[in-house]
């Protein structure tokens, strides 16, 4: 890959944050031959690093996943809290999706792991400085499997919906209210009531808008826009 710097582009500044003076050097070892990256200080924790970012403007902050939980996280939000800059990716030595989950909820751009290598944390740090989110692929995986797994499962449980389940949800996304179905159906409010609720248990929503735009994907309601 050329790491050269474009002509007039300046290179992205780095702040490592991590209490781990061997995985500060390893991430300094990484970066040696990104001349687009540099790094710009480092530090061993959020107290320093919101002290060194009043004089160095650093566009990314690698926080390193090796110190307590709490520490990491405290340290993310604080740092994230600063401002518009600098975009924060946490680095871990095991990576897992509970993990990358908790990175993004703080704020972070990005989710890497320790010796990922060059290629990988480059586009990590250049992906954060654009203000995109980088995930990486070891993890990445999981998650969009799993996601993939809960729309497969949701698709299944929209289409077991019995007949009356159906047209309770049809009148229901067409505004007819609930004494109105009863009557037209012939059946009791406390029927009704009972259709509804098994529908949105199935359709995993608890809220009538949610409800609706569920009946215009299957065809029963208004389109969802």
């Amino acid at each position: 890959m050329d790491t050269k710097v474009r002509r007039g582009r300046q290179p992205v500044d780095v702040l490592i944050v991590d209490d781990d003076g061997a995985a500060r050097q390893q991430v300094r070892t990484t970066l040696h031959d990104c001349t687009d990256i540099q790094v710009a200080a480092e530090t061993a924790n959020a107290a320093e690093a919101l002290e060194v970012l009043e004089t160095v403007a650093a566009d990314v902050a690698l926080i390193g996943l090796t110190g307590t939980r709490r520490d990491v996280l405290e340290t993310c939000r604080r740092i994230t809290a600063h401002g518009s800059r600098p975009r924060a990716i946490m680095m871990a030595t095991r990576t897992t999706p509970a993990a990358a989950v908790r990175a993004f909820d703080m704020g972070c751009h990005g989710f890497c792991r320790y010796g990922a290598g060059a290629d990988a944390l480059r586009i990590a740090i250049h992906s954060a400085h654009r203000g995109d989110g980088f995930l990486c692929p070891d993890v990445g995986r999981p998650i969009i499997d799993r996601y993939l797994k809960r729309i497969s499962e949701g698709a299944q449980q929209r289409g077991s919906l019995t007949r009356r389940q159906r047209e309770v949800l049809r009148m229901v996304a067409h505004g007819w209210r609930t004494k109105e179905i009863a009557n037209a159906l012939g059946l009791s409010i406390k029927t009704v009531e009972s259709h509804r609720a098994a529908i949105m248990r199935r359709l995993g929503v608890s809220r009538v808008v949610e409800l609706v735009h569920e009946a215009g994907r299957l065809g029963l309601g208004p389109p969802s826009t």
